[in-house]
């Protein structure tokens, strides 16, 4: 406050002088003078403000984690946090978060009970000091959602979660979301895949790989650094990517055999030997999905109405020796 008065003096002041013979040009008094100046200053800090949102909303925020020591040879540790199951009402959210010295590498949700298909699917949130937090969201009719969020130890990996476009109107279109950025000179790979609606109509997400109905359960590479959000006929969907590096890190996709049709069938999948799970995610062509989540903390699993396939997304990274 003080310097406030002694800046709003000082410019008083400095208005106050007048060149011999003229009268002042400005017939605005100083206190208004320095009125203006006040609201030009606040009207330049709101830009900034408009701007750091417009920022935060593109890449939505950096979330980076050095775990341990940066010894060479360290494995990485992953495990799955819960959230509480939302409530009942249209769009409620349930939410959870990783530990201060976790990095979240993959956030999904699933609905319990008989209400499939209500699932609004999932999204993520950020603290103000940048936090990444999984929310899942209740559609009308839903009796509940959990949120679960894949947090990972890794040496030197650091992630940001960008949003792709909403996805066309029509069946199966999709929402791209696109890993394009480097940190520390390592590409960001989708690590898991999110997808969100207000209109419950969701296929699924998976990170952009082959896949056909037909295919045996292996690992197979990526074929872009994106994640794809899948439209189940509606408006639209919106899909985010987790979008990690780390020296030498690799990652692959793999699906489960595809479950029956009975109500409720799970499908399960689990990543090869040498390689971490670090995203999950349900995927069908006929949507009525009730969600994905991690079980035992290294298996996989898609829950549907109709025929739905886990979607295991297995990372690693090939230290030297």
């Amino acid at each position: 406050m003080k310097s406030f008065l002694l800046l709003a003096l000082f410019l008083m002041e400095r208005m106050s002088v007048t060149v011999e013979g003229q009268r002042p040009e400005s017939p605005i008094s100083p206190i208004d003078e320095v009125n203006l100046n006040v609201l030009e200053l606040t009207d330049s800090v709101d830009a900034i403000r408009e701007d750091l949102r417009s920022f935060k909303k593109e890449i939505l925020y950096k979330v980076e984690s050095k775990c341990g020591d940066g010894t060479v040879g360290q494995q990485p540790v992953c495990v799955t946090r819960i959230g509480p199951l939302s409530g009942s009402r249209d769009d409620q959210p349930s939410e959870v978060s990783c530990l201060a010295d976790e990095v979240m590498t993959g956030c999904s949700s699933y609905m319990p009970g008989a209400a499939h298909g209500t699932r609004d699917g999932e999204r993520m949130r950020f603290t103000d000091d940048g936090q990444a937090t999984c929310v899942a969201y209740n559609g009308a009719g839903g009796t509940g959602v959990r949120p679960y969020a894949r947090c990972c130890k890794w040496q030197d990996m650091v992630c940001y979660y960008p949003e792709g476009n909403p996805s066309a109107s029509n069946d199966d279109a999709i929402s791209k979301s696109v890993c394009d950025h480097w940190f520390y000179g390592n590409p960001t790979l989708p690590t898991g895949c999110l997808v969100y609606t207000p209109w419950q109509c969701i296929d699924g997400a998976r990170p952009a790989s082959d896949f056909a109905q037909d295919m045996t359960s292996e690992q197979r590479p990526l074929t872009e650094r994106a994640c794809l959000g899948q439209n189940g006929g509606c408006r639209s969907v919106t899909s985010t990517a987790a979008c990690c590096s780390a020296p030498n890190l690799e990652c692959q996709v793999k699906y489960s055999e595809p479950s029956d049709r009975r109500e409720s069938d799970q499908a399960r999948v689990t990543c090869d030997r040498g390689w971490t799970l670090t995203g999950c995610n349900v995927f069908t062509y006929w949507k009525n999905t009730d969600g994905a989540f991690i079980a035992d903390d290294d298996v996989c699993i898609a829950v549907g109405n109709s025929v739905v396939w886990a979607v295991a997304t297995c990372c690693r990274s090939i230290l030297p020796e």
